[in-house]
C-alpha cells in the first residue's frame, strides 16, 4: 500500500480492504514472516486532528517491538501492520507478538 494513501487521514478511517486483512482467531492459522520489511501505520496523536504517523522498519518483529513498546493503548488499538502488501489490525498484531517465536 502506498503510504501517501493514509497520510493526514483520520486514523478511524483506515479501512483495509477484505481480501488484504488478516483477523486470525483460534482455527485461523497463517504464514507469518517476521523478518520481512514492514510499515507501522498509527495515529499521531488522539486528538481530533490528529493525523497518521507512518514508519517502516526492516523487519516485521521490529515493528511490532517498537509498536508494543512504544504506543500508547488508544494509540496501539488503532494501529495497523503492513507485511508483504497485508494488513494487520491491532489484535492480530498483539497475538503475532505473543507467539512469536523467541530465539
Amino acid at each position: 500500500m502506498d503510504a501517501t494513501a493514509v497520510v493526514g487521514a483520520d486514523p478511524t478511517a483506515i479501512e483495509p480492504r477484505p481480501s488484504d486483512h488478516h483477523q486470525m482467531s483460534s482455527e485461523t492459522e497463517f504464514e507469518f514472516d517476521y523478518g520481512a520489511s514492514a510499515e507501522l501505520y498509527f495515529p499521531a496523536s488522539m486528538g481530533r486532528r490528529g493525523g497518521i504517523d507512518y514508519r517502516r522498519f526492516k523487519t516485521a518483529a521490529l515493528a511490532l517491538d517498537f509498536a508494543f513498546t512504544t504506543l500508547s493503548g488508544a494509540r496501539l488499538a488503532a494501529s495497523a501492520l503492513e507485511v508483504d502488501g497485508v494488513r494487520y489490525d491491532a489484535p492480530t498484531m498483539k497475538r503475532l507478538q505473543t507467539e512469536r517465536p523467541r530465539a
